[in-house]
């Protein structure tokens, strides 16, 4: 009878060493997650962050072309970093009903612009970009001569200019003859009972 012993410990370190080189391949090619930290306007957004439509902005905003900022009211502020990326000219950013609290980089070369607009406020800290400001159009309210108020049932005239340009930042005026585009869409309401008149 004869017995024969045999060793296998050469193929099952084989096995070994292609199962660590698979992991280190797997492990070079893991990308990190990332969540909404930076995007670029135009690239990650298509022009278009709104804040009703994703709540949570992300905490750079790089712009990349035109943009438009949306709907991020002082329940809910706009606190991105915001900064202009490339030597891109002339792009417009729109902040539509932004309380902005985040910063902005002041790209005061290029030409771009900023516009203001539906109530949007922002903080002293980014009105130092003054330069980057598009003046908005305003209706300007005039009062007749005398006394500020009115008897029941007697006619009075008021005067309304529009449009003006105002300053963004100041709220200066600064064109009285309003711009070269076509108002449309006014509605003009003048509620007594707000001011307390019964």
């Amino acid at each position: 009878m004869s017995s024969s012993n045999t060793n296998n410990a050469k193929p099952h370190g084989r096995w070994i060493k292609i199962l660590l080189f698979a992991f280190g391949l797997l492990l070079l090619s893991a990308v990190p997650a990332r969540g909404q930290s930076v995007g670029g306007c135009v690239a990650n957004f298509g022009g278009v962050i709104d804040g009703f439509v994703n709540p949570v902005p992300p905490s750079q905003i790089n712009i990349d072309g035109n943009c438009t900022i949306r709907n991020f009211p002082a329940s809910n502020p706009l606190t991105s970093n915001i900064s202009f990326t490339g030597t891109g000219r002339g792009w417009l950013v729109i902040f539509d009903n932004v309380d902005f609290t985040g910063n902005l980089s002041c790209d005061k070369v290029h030409g771009n612009f900023i516009w203001f607009v539906n109530g949007s406020i922002t903080g002293a800290h980014v009105l130092s970009c003054a330069n980057l400001f598009v003046p908005v159009d305003k209706i300007d309210k005039e009062n007749p001569p005398g006394p500020p108020f009115v008897s029941i049932g007697v006619p009075f005239t008021y005067t309304l200019t529009f449009p003006q340009l105002v300053s963004a930042t100041t709220g200066a005026v600064v064109n009285p003859n309003g711009s070269n585009v076509e108002v449309d869409q006014v509605t003009v309401t003048d509620n007594l009972n707000a001011t307390g008149v019964s």
